[in-house]
């Protein structure tokens, strides 16, 4: 019987021997590997060891968009890593720490799992996460949203405070980002986002600045119709982006310079402007696009275009018409990120669903304005069937990434200390007996296979 075991053990261990394991790659081949790694999967290789952590700093990854948000108490980080994909930390704060609510490609709150962090503060928390996952020179992100309590921004000294809470935590680390982009500016938060944009990016990598409304209306649910603004900030685009679900005739023909001075741009005069862009996609297909077509009204000038994509049109002061206009003949399509065949599949697929967030997350709403209710109402008729259909043809077996497996749900007591867990007493046994069965049973049932096998010979 000794002898047998005595083989087992030595086959056990050539067999070892002859299997490569991890450290034993070459870093040619592991960067390779790296390369094809998703996200999660890159930060869990960088935490392993000094070498991986080279490796993964040596290939870049890009990251379509992410969103911060901070408001009433609540956090939110979501790392959009391709279409219908994302990674989502919602943080609460709870009595004398917080509740973190992870998730990847879900938001349904009641099948999210929970864990308590005592003596945390939210936004250090929040921000923390977000530094230690995405300021790294190895990623690079085309779009960053900040939706920050408007309440906390209008004030100053509030204001002040909130940067040196950022370059508390950030340090003299910033973002590698192409746009940084807002929820809607009133006059007191304008001159803060273009501060704090610069602040935290790369600033030669920079290429815009924008901030988002969205005007519901419940007659339909994507948008048709947008208007960008340009009023240039330190050399880069800022522009102030409105988007509008119906073609409505009013938002169409109104001209919006004059409004946009007096409301939200603050300390901007006339010549401050480079341009304005209306597009309009409400009656596509265009059969027969008109040429493109000039009007002048001495102080401004309006380039009118068409082709079967839509309808799109820039508007500039007289001043500005010979530096800007060879840019705008030279697009085959203006219509942007409204454009199904031109725009980029992220980016078109992000505009046309802004709307669901009335449904999927109401608190973070804050670039909506209009029939916000009524428009959320509609919504969610159409949403309820599709939101089954898409949990009933979830497969079960899929994998998630590392660190937003699901995990033991627990429940948080209104003391926000004791969690109580809701396993069930025969998973608790389930563990026992399987453990009993590996360390005690094993040994048995290979010394009897082995005596048998002795006796036989």
């Amino acid at each position: 019987m000794h002898y047998f075991l005595l083989l087992n053990l030595k086959f056990q261990k050539t067999l070892y021997q002859k299997m490569v394991s991890w450290s034993q790659f070459p870093p040619e081949i592991k960067q390779k590997i790296a390369e094809n790694y998703d996200f999660m999967s890159r930060v869990s290789m960088r935490n392993t060891c000094h070498v991986d952590r080279q490796i993964v700093d040596s290939t870049k990854f890009r990251i379509p968009r992410v969103r911060f948000g901070y408001k009433e108490d609540k956090c939110l980080i979501c790392i959009y890593t391709g279409i219908e994909k994302f990674l989502r930390l919602e943080i609460k704060k709870c009595g004398k720490g917080v509740v973190v609510y992870k998730s990847e490609n879900n938001f349904d709150t009641s099948r999210i799992p929970r864990k308590f962090i005592p003596s945390e503060n939210l936004l250090n928390f929040g921000l923390s996460i977000l530094k230690s996952l995405l300021i790294h020179d190895w990623i690079q992100i085309n779009a960053i949203e900040w939706d920050l309590d408007e309440f906390l921004l209008k004030d100053s000294k509030n204001s002040e405070n909130f940067l040196k809470i950022f370059q508390k935590i950030f340090g003299f680390q910033k973002f590698h980002v192409k746009e940084m982009v807002s929820t809607p500016r009133s006059q007191e938060t304008y001159q803060f986002f273009n501060r704090f944009f610069i602040d935290f990016s790369h600033f030669d990598e920079l290429e815009c600045m924008r901030d988002i409304f969205v005007h519901t209306k419940i007659d339909n649910l994507y948008p048709v119709i947008a208007y960008d603004m340009d009023v240039p900030f330190c050399g880069k685009s800022n522009y102030h982006t409105h988007l509008c679900t119906v073609a409505d005739e009013e938002f169409r023909t109104r001209r919006r310079w004059d409004y946009e001075l007096i409301h939200v741009i603050n300390g901007v005069n006339y010549h401050a402007i480079d341009s304005g862009t209306f597009r309009d996609i409400s009656e596509i297909p265009i059969q027969n696009p008109e040429p493109r077509k000039r009007t002048w009204d001495m102080t401004d000038v309006i380039w009118e275009y068409s082709c079967k994509c839509g309808k799109w049109s820039h508007e500039m002061p007289t001043s500005k018409e010979r530096a800007l206009r060879q840019k705008f003949h030279t697009q085959k399509c203006g219509i942007g990120f409204l454009c199904k065949e031109h725009a980029d599949p992220f980016d078109y697929w992000y505009y046309q669903n802004l709307p669901r967030r009335l449904i999927q997350e109401p608190f973070w709403c804050g670039m909506f304005q209009g029939d916000v209710v009524e428009f959320g109402l509609k919504l969610l008729e159409n949403y309820d069937e599709q939101a089954k259909r898409e949990i009933q043809n979830q497969n079960p077996m899929s994998s998630f990434s590392w660190g937003f497996k699901p995990g033991e749900d627990v429940h948080i007591t209104e003391k926000a200390g004791i969690r109580i867990s809701r396993k069930s007493n025969f998973q608790n046994f389930l563990k026992i007996l399987k453990f009993l069965c590996f360390f005690i049973f094993t040994p048995i049932l290979i010394s009897l296979i082995s005596y048998s096998l002795f006796l036989a010979t």
